[in-house]
């Protein structure tokens, strides 16, 4: 929901209070319904909806819920919308799954690490002796070369 819905909505509450001649006929039914809106648009922990919830207990509805309405109006016009934080794997999970969760992870990387670096230590000392073979045993073509020097010449 926006911002302009919300107002929207407010306004439709704002005109039902204005239109109605008796506003104790509809009180109930628009307690409610102001009660959920200002719940869904504030959050249960604002001061809007503490007023609005506990507005029959103190007979303040009944009496001009206008002014009310129009603070609402212009709170949602300049702060905008309650939006409920969204909670993920870290928030849900306890706490103590976290402390033991960090150091594993924190460990296998630690290990994965040492892995790959010691198998590429293994492919550079297979590469290196190789290279250290070719150069300990010429090939057949370098030896033909040192042996026959003037056969390059001939071909």
């Amino acid at each position: 929901m926006n911002k302009r819905i919300a107002i929207k909505i407010m306004r439709t509450q704002l005109a039902k209070v204005e239109s109605s001649e008796k506003f104790s006929e509809i009180a109930n039914t628009w307690q409610l319904q102001t009660t959920t809106y200002v719940c869904n648009f504030f959050g249960e922990n604002s001061s809007e909806y503490e007023w609005i919830n506990h507005a029959e207990l103190r007979g303040e509805y009944k009496a001009d819920p206008i002014p009310f309405l129009n603070n609402c109006i212009e709170t949602i016009n300049n702060i905008g919308l309650y939006k409920r934080p969204k909670s993920n794997f870290l928030t849900s999970a306890p706490n103590w799954l976290i402390m033991l969760l960090f150091p594993f992870i924190f460990s296998a990387g630690i290990a994965i690490g040492k892995y790959s670096s010691d198998l590429q230590n293994i492919e550079l000392r297979r590469e290196l002796k190789s290279c250290l073979n070719s150069l300990s045993n010429p090939s057949d073509k370098i030896s033909d070369e040192i042996k026959y020097p003037d056969k390059k010449s001939i071909q």
